[in-house]
């Protein structure tokens, strides 16, 4: 345990994320439950059409990584520097706090943001991160995204209004191209932030400089306050998602919209927590309150 507090002291934002993580997952088996393990992607797959055809790509783009881990082994340190290969975890780029490009009323309030590789997969990546996976388990994420809108199908087609609207988000997971995803394939909020926060029952947080917003699990009651996680992904104005990390009990945005119209009767309760926390955020936007109010009338 030393050694373990030892390598804490000495870790960034992100990587104190991961290793508490880490930690909740030893303590507590319930936390297996909030994020499942990711799966070993040469497993054979049980899905059909487009998932195996993804799952097979992603075979062959891993087995590439793995060879490449082997080799580096053999490397001598000077040219180990040189390997961009490794499917434990990303060496993520840490960059200054990008203040400028998200609310000033809350600028005291982020500790710190991670950038993650611009490749047209960067939503993913940022959730990977955030989840202690590391970003190049961007791949994993949306496959669980996909099993996520297709095993709860009704109740999406009822929140985006159509069979057709839901396809789309299904169709915009599926990637061909590993190495960069165009603009159809890109990460779309606030539509994923429902699916993501409720596949991984977490409390996800949206902040840009457009607006912000937080989504909430939208079935089950909501676990242990031990064992509750938060989130935060941020929306830069050059379309690009990433990792944000918030100082503890610091206000955050309102729920999303329509969570409250369509979380089920024992979600409503993730709500309860986090609502001092959210009242201080609107307090934080007195003229954006406003407006909203005049709005509903």
């Amino acid at each position: 345990m030393e050694a373990v507090w030892q390598r804490f002291q000495e870790c960034d934002v992100s990587d104190k994320t991961a290793i508490k993580n880490k930690l909740r997952e030893i303590a507590s088996l319930t936390t297996l439950a909030i994020c499942p393990p990711v799966e070993k992607v040469k497993r054979k797959s049980i899905m059909e059409g487009n998932e195996v055809k993804f799952i097979k790509s992603l075979k062959r783009d891993h087995s590439d990584i793995e060879s490449s881990d082997s080799s580096h082994e053999s490397l001598n340190d000077s040219t180990s520097s040189s390997s961009h290969s490794s499917i434990e975890e990303t060496k993520r780029r840490k960059v200054p706090l990008m203040l400028e490009h998200f609310p000033q009323e809350i600028h005291e309030y982020i500790e710190d943001v991670i950038d993650v590789t611009a490749d047209g997969n960067c939503g993913y990546r940022a959730i990977a991160t955030l989840l202690g996976k590391g970003e190049e388990s961007w791949a994993q994420v949306r496959l669980d995204l996909i099993k996520e809108i297709k095993t709860w199908h009704a109740d999406y087609v009822q929140i985006f209004g159509s069979k057709e609207r839901v396809q789309e988000l299904v169709n915009s997971l599926y990637v061909d191209n590993l190495s960069f995803a165009p603009c159809d394939k890109w990460m779309t909020i606030p539509d994923m932030g429902y699916v993501i926060a409720s596949r991984y029952n977490v409390v996800l947080v949206y902040l840009s400089i457009s607006g912000s917003m937080t989504f909430l699990p939208l079935r089950g009651p909501p676990v242990s306050p031990s064992n509750q996680r938060l989130i935060s992904i941020g929306f830069l104005p050059n379309s690009h998602f990433v990792p944000v990390f918030l100082k503890e009990g610091s206000p955050i945005p309102p729920v999303a919209l329509q969570w409250r119209h369509f979380c089920s009767a024992d979600a409503r309760e993730w709500e309860t927590p986090y609502t001092a926390r959210m009242q201080v955020f609107k307090s934080l936007f007195p003229c954006e309150e406003k407006e909203h109010v005049t709005s509903q009338v």
